[in-house]
């Protein structure tokens, strides 16, 4: 939605996640790739990213745990 709004043309987009995990299980931390095909400026791109996690609810859940997300923007210029 966010993408649409700033007027972007993604031709596909992709998210790969990976959890790490303590010795008791529980969650430390979680490293998001972000697989983005678009001819659009990068910082448009990174600005999209940035606004996408400050409204999204459930990484402001995460926020308020100690469990630190992490999210990397990857571009294929078409």
């Amino acid at each position: 939605m966010i993408a649409d709004k700033m007027h972007l043309t993604i031709t596909a987009i992709s998210v790969k996640a990976k959890a790490n995990k303590n010795e008791k299980d529980f969650i430390t931390d979680i490293k998001l790739h972000v697989y983005v095909s678009s001819k659009d400026p990068i910082e448009k791109l990174e600005k999209t990213l940035e606004l996408a996690e400050n409204n999204c609810p459930v990484d402001n859940i995460f926020q308020q745990t100690k469990i630190s997300v992490e999210a990397e923007l990857h571009i294929n210029a078409d």
